[in-house]
């Protein structure tokens, strides 16, 4: 067979390769750098659009309400609903007064998506009296906020030996969303672990609770999170010190089945707790390692958004006697 009449053919194929290839990876690259989709470490589902705007409504007259929610966050929202929260002066048909949403996924910024949105409206009737009114809607989901921290720990040789310098440290990644939980030791890093076998292997954690949404935690928004589960991985564990405790702002259980869990039951806008946590391992042959501890806090939020302006229900005597009387 002549393959010198295929090397034309051969060469522009390989061209076309060296030079259209690397212009898509660049191109691809461009687009998940230049990809505008933020995704929010403090909120979940969020009001992107509620109308209308204007806010003069003759008495008997109807109102088309509008909104639109979207789920900026970077975890599921589950068991989402919109439903009407303020609407003095105005009727609203009860079986129409809700929205099941379902499930909301978050943003992708891989592929440069943003997060599910919905858009409901609501048919709602001015009364007949005359009134400022303020109409607002609440959105409740259910949601998942993870995060972690790993604790470089040294054994108290290891640091004389090195004179207390090491290239190594802990990081710190608290959970995003409407409830943050942040933890950090209370001990300056690196922990010193010491490796007398009569002394304690303990050092303290606290694990701080915060709300940095726009509304509130809980089924009815009384501010509780359902649990916190914190668990440990590493040469590390929590103490069996903290089984049955009580807390005024919640209960701190410590698993009986697996001493690296405890569950937390946080019932305040702004809470902590401090989790005593010792070193599991080999005391003889430690000289240093991570102790990773990570948290995952599902719970149920409601956030409320009203009109911009107060609503209006207008009307003059012939029309308040006529919507009285139609």
């Amino acid at each position: 067979m002549d393959f010198k009449k295929y090397i034309p053919s051969i060469f522009a194929m390989l061209l076309v390769i060296a030079v259209f290839v690397p212009i898509a990876l660049s191109s691809g690259c461009a687009r998940a750098k230049d990809c505008p989709i933020v995704v929010s470490q403090t909120d979940g589902v969020v009001v992107t659009r509620l109308q209308p705007s204007y806010n003069l409504i003759p008495v008997g007259d109807e109102v088309i309400l509008t909104a639109e929610v979207q789920n900026k966050g970077n975890a599921v929202a589950e068991n989402v609903e919109a439903y009407v929260w303020s609407k003095p002066g105005f009727q609203l048909d009860p079986l129409n007064a809700n929205f099941p949403l379902g499930t909301l996924n978050p943003p992708r910024l891989d592929i440069c998506s943003a997060g599910d949105a919905q858009v409901m409206t609501w048919r709602l009737k001015a009364g007949c009296d005359p009134r400022e009114s303020v109409l607002a809607i609440a959105v409740e989901y259910d949601y998942t906020s993870v995060g972690w921290a790993s604790i470089f720990m040294v054994s108290d040789n290891e640091a004389e030996r090195t004179a207390g310098k090491f290239k190594e440290k802990g990081e710190n990644h608290p959970s995003a969303g409407p409830i943050q939980v942040f933890l950090e030791p209370l001990q300056n890093e690196p922990v010193i672990i010491s490796t007398d076998a009569n002394s304690q292997k303990t050092f303290n954690v606290r694990a701080k609770f915060k709300d940095l949404g726009k509304g509130t935690a809980g089924d009815n928004g009384e501010g509780s999170v359902r649990n916190i589960l914190v668990t440990t991985s590493g040469p590390c564990k929590f103490t069996t010190d903290n089984i049955g405790y009580r807390a005024p702002d919640g209960a701190v259980v410590l698993n009986k089945a697996n001493n690296n869990s405890i569950v937390l039951t946080v019932k305040k806008q702004e809470a902590f707790e401090i989790l005593e946590v010792e070193y599991s391992g080999d005391v003889s042959t430690f000289t240093k390692d991570f102790c990773t501890i990570n948290v995952n806090a599902d719970y149920h939020y409601r956030e409320l958004e009203s009109v911009r302006e107060k609503m209006g229900i207008t009307g003059t005597t012939s029309q308040v006697d006529k919507c009285l009387n139609p």
